[in-house]
């Protein structure tokens, strides 16, 4: 089992907490086009491995850096081969509910991406 650490954000000013919020929206937007992207393939039956996650990365990269933006590109991937893992021993009969597509990022609360 994998451990995941939480914890609080409190930015000393409001510029910083602004700052922080383009951050975590960048990180959102990016992890959510490169899902669609994938699922987009994914669904007309193409490799979801070549969706255009450059492109994106380019896109994110000034917000991000270029690191952080091949990070969550990394995850997104993670994601996918997961999945791809658990739909073979679904159809293989090991597992009994069928795994469903990664999902997007977002604030269930407000509805935020």
């Amino acid at each position: 089992m994998k451990r995941s650490n939480e914890f609080s954000v409190r930015p000393a000013s409001q510029k910083k907490r602004r700052v922080v919020i383009r951050w975590l929206d960048a990180s959102a937007s990016l992890w959510n086009e490169t899902n669609y992207a994938r699922r987009q393939k994914f669904l007309n039956d193409e490799s979801v491995w070549s969706a255009d996650t450059g492109r994106l990365e380019g896109k994110y990269k000034g917000v991000l850096s270029s690191s952080v933006a091949q990070q969550i590109i990394r995850k997104n991937s993670e994601a996918w081969r997961s999945f791809f893992s658990l739909n073979e021993k679904y159809h293989a009969g090991k597992l009994n509910e069928k795994p469903s597509l990664p999902r997007y990022w977002g604030d269930e609360e407000d509805g935020s991406v």
